[in-house]
Formats: C-alpha cells, structure tokens, sequence
C-alpha cells in the first residue's frame, strides 16, 4: 500500500470537505510501489487542490501536514494540538509525542494542501 496516498487520504478526510470525489481518484493509487512528492502534487492538481512542499526548517506548525523522510522513503501525516503531536502512520499506528522531540527527530519535507 501506498503510504503517501494513504496520508493524503487521511489528510483530506481531516479537512472536513466534501470530497469523496478526490478520495475515489486516490484510492487507484494505493498499489503503486512508491511515488515522490511531485507525484502526489500533480495528482492533486488533477483535481484543483494544492500541494506545496517546504524544508522542516519553514514549516508552519498549524497542522495537518504531511512529512516526507527522504532516507525512508515514506510519508507520516501529522497533527499537532498544543504542544503535541500526533503521528498517523500505517506502520506503527498513532503515535502521540512531545513537539520539541518530534521536531529534533524528524526532519524532512512538510507537505501541505493547500484549500
């Protein structure tokens, strides 16, 4: 399964939108072996929705966001509420943590859609 569809599902469920037009597009998705982050833009932008990227150092801590881990070659989805963070995963679950150590662990591309 793919794990940056898989965020990006998650991620727009959470936008409360009506979507299920979007989702239904993404869900073709879910068996490809892996795609990049220009992969999932462009595949947003079929559907007039934005995906921006920026560098961990930049990112705006209002959540949702989507982190990408360049030497893993996967995506988490990320929440955080006050000074937690929530980390949805389909390896390892959700996973509550404090900001300041997710912050010094992980660093990456943060991606964000843009509504």
């Amino acid at each position: 399964m793919n794990c940056g569809i898989v965020c990006l599902i998650e991620y727009i469920k959470m936008l409360e939108q009506d979507s299920e037009e979007v989702i239904a597009a993404l869900n073709q998705y879910l068996d490809c072996t892996f795609l990049s982050i220009y992969d999932l833009m462009n595949i947003l932008k079929e559907h007039d929705l934005l995906l921006e990227a920026y560098y961990w150092k930049k990112i705006d801590r209002k959540g949702p966001y989507i982190i990408y881990l360049k030497k893993q070659k996967h995506f988490i989805l990320v929440k955080q509420v006050g000074l937690m963070v929530t980390l949805y995963d389909q390896r390892i679950k959700n996973v509550k943590i404090p900001f300041l150590l997710f912050w010094l662990l992980y660093q990456g591309y943060y991606l964000k859609i843009i509504v």
